[in-house]
């Protein structure tokens, strides 16, 4: 049975009761420290099987009443290609974990916090589910399809990861979507009814009526000007010309 893994980072934690509490509910699990992560571990006494860094920041004396406990100390130069998480997450990869939270690694700098953000990708070409969690949030990436649990009233928040990410659905939520597309520069969906008007279009011209009957169709349910509006959702003229366009379309197929 394949067991989790926790990484805890040198990053910001207040609540050290918080930290024990979900490590706890993890168990049993695979707990691997980054450099002066470890530092928090003995915070909570939980005893990392693996510290893994340059040490620019752990005290000598802290490694070794670590190692005095039996944990396993991994020292890499300072001058590295990776990050001393993205060692850690890699350790814990090759341990073949079921899924991975990373805990320590939001708040402070913002180039480390976008770094922490950006090696998720590593877990997700790997299959292996990954998520940065502090006490008021948890980050992760998907690429084709989550499933998210929690209360009635919690905040989602959508970024696109890549230059755009299209065919969006949102099932569930406050403000569900369908198809939509959303842009980096752009914090919020944007209809993308333009490009289902001129697949239905060359559709339509191959004499593949059904096909573009169908894209029309996905474009006439794209949101217009006449739909009430949503927070972080527009439509542009653009946008709104191409549904109105898309359901004249339905009308006379």
């Amino acid at each position: 049975m394949k067991e989790k893994a926790v990484l805890v980072c040198g990053g910001e934690i207040r609540d050290y009761s918080w930290l024990r509490t979900r490590i706890a509910a993890l168990d049993p699990c695979r707990i691997i420290c980054a450099d002066v992560g470890a530092r928090h571990c003995l915070n909570i006494d939980v005893s990392p099987e693996m510290v893994i860094g340059d040490f620019d920041s752990l005290n000598p004396a802290l490694a070794e009443s670590l190692a005095r406990r039996g944990t396993r100390i991994s020292g890499y130069p300072p001058e590295k290609d990776q990050t001393d998480t993205q060692l850690a997450l890699e350790y814990a990869l090759s341990l073949e974990p079921e899924e991975i939270r990373i805990f320590g690694a939001l708040g402070g700098r913002i180039d480390h916090t976008l770094a922490n953000m950006s090696i998720l990708k590593i877990a997700l070409d790997q299959g292996v589910p990954a998520r940065l969690i502090d006490e008021w949030s948890e980050i992760l990436l998907t690429r084709d399809r989550c499933v998210l649990e929690g209360e009635e009233g919690q905040t989602v928040s959508l970024f696109p990861f890549t230059t755009s990410v299209t065919g969006l659905t949102l099932q569930g939520f406050a403000y569900p979507l369908e198809n939509d597309v959303m842009e980096v520069g752009r914090p919020y969906v944007v209809t993308n009814a333009e490009t289902h008007y001129w697949i239905g279009k060359t559709l339509q011209a191959l004499e593949r009526i059904p096909e573009a009957r169908e894209a029309f169709t996905t474009g006439a349910a794209q949101r217009s000007s006449d739909d009430p509006p949503l927070p972080f959702v527009t439509v542009t003229p653009a946008q709104d010309e191409h549904v109105r366009k898309c359901r004249a379309a339905l009308e006379v197929l």
